[in-house]
């Protein structure tokens, strides 16, 4: 479970991508709401990226969450995706808006979930030094396997 902190991903944000793999599309209807979804397995993916310092302190952790629901060799459907952060020091400045949400089109054999942010640290006296746009991709697989890439700077 994503903590009290993290931020939903907002539906009207979301940008949806083409199906991955071929979806039998029979069972599209069965599967195009998430509250619909019934059998299957629900799973969280938890990302983390940690960017550090040169003398390797840790400057912030950046977390993505997505939820999804498998079975029959199909992702059949997405549920809650967040992204957060912690360890943060006091130069770190996050974006509020994301600069990438998105998932792909389900149900389909994989699905990806995509979020990227832009982050600033800024020292008071000095002003801005550095921007960093941590992102983190999940790729999910109807047998619930995941596969993660991404970067904390």
């Amino acid at each position: 479970m994503p903590p009290t902190s993290a931020t939903p991903s907002n539906e009207a944000e979301e940008v949806i991508t083409p199906e991955e793999t071929e979806a039998d599309g029979a069972t599209l209807a069965t599967f195009a709401a998430t509250a619909g979804v019934k059998g299957g397995k629900w799973k969280m993916t938890h990302i983390t990226h940690t960017h550090r310092s040169y003398f390797g302190s840790v400057i912030f952790k950046y977390h993505t969450y997505a939820e999804f629901n498998y079975g029959s060799g199909k992702v059949r459907a997405w549920g809650s995706r967040y992204d957060d952060f912690s360890n943060e020091q006091d130069v770190v400045e996050v974006d509020n808006k994301r600069i990438t949400n998105a998932k792909s089109r389900v149900p389909a054999s994989s699905a990806t979930s995509k979020m990227k942010r832009k982050v600033q640290l800024c020292a008071v006296k000095y002003g801005c030094y550095a921007t960093l746009y941590p992102w983190a991709q999940v790729k999910v697989y109807g047998t619930g396997k995941t596969k993660y890439d991404g970067s904390g700077a």
